[in-house]
């Protein structure tokens, strides 16, 4: 036998061996089910990929962002799928405000390609940041997303909240993009400050190419709204 072929192959192997589990790491995981979408508390900073549309009924969904949940930081790729029937009653919560939205707060992370159907309930009095597909959005991109029959309704028990944010997509963007995005959002009995039918509230952030074709309706109270 020739040892230095042999040496060669073992060595090759090993080699192998070490990069396979740092190549499946780098693998976004996949979901393509309502209870696969848990994988994202176990992993907030992860890369996923939906992989069919998810239907949501008989799920109440609470977002990702308290004080025991981490914000969520990694990737999410849509890939055009649609999560449907997102029914969210309970909002995330923390010392900062409540967070209501398929992501509830995210940090520096990526949302791309997803189209969210549903709607969110709720009654909080504590800077509300609400939108379908985040409610704080610091940091990081919202690219290509979009809402359809997608309902925000709160029941208005805080007459002026300064920390907040209702929008079709997002709630509240601080130091983020917000591009190519399309709200069919339908907001009424907005109970934060700020109301917009793509984005609440914006602060050092950009909004690029993005449209509203839903309805806002709230209360006598003084709001601002943005389109």
């Amino acid at each position: 036998m020739n040892i230095k072929r042999f040496l060669s192959g073992a060595l090759c192997a090993v080699l192998l061996l070490a990069l396979c589990p740092a190549a499946a790491a780098d693998t976004p995981r996949e979901i393509s089910s309502a209870e696969e979408l848990s994988l994202l508390r176990e992993e907030p900073d992860g890369d996923f990929v939906l992989t069919a549309d998810i239907d949501m009924s008989g799920y109440d969904w609470v977002p990702m962002g308290d004080m025991d949940n981490c914000w969520f930081s990694g990737t999410f790729e849509g890939n055009g799928h649609t999560v449907s029937n997102l029914s969210i009653t309970e909002g995330a919560v923390d010392t900062y405000g409540s967070y209501y939205g398929f992501f509830g707060r995210t940090w520096d992370a990526v949302i791309r390609n997803v189209n969210v159907s549903g709607s969110i309930e709720g009654d909080d009095s504590y800077n509300v940041c609400a939108g379908a597909v985040v409610g704080f959005l610091e940091g990081g991109e919202i690219v290509n997303c979009s809402t359809s029959g997608f309902t925000i309704d709160f029941n208005n028990t805080y007459s002026y909240n300064t920390g907040g944010g209702i929008g079709g997509i997002v709630g509240f963007a601080y130091d983020a993009e917000v591009s190519d995005c399309v709200s069919y959002a339908q907001i009424v009995n907005a109970a934060a400050m700020t109301i917009g039918g793509v984005t609440g509230q914006a602060r050092t952030a950009v909004l690029e190419n993005c449209s509203f074709h839903g309805s806002i309706e709230f209360d006598n109270c003084t709001r601002t709204v943005y389109a």
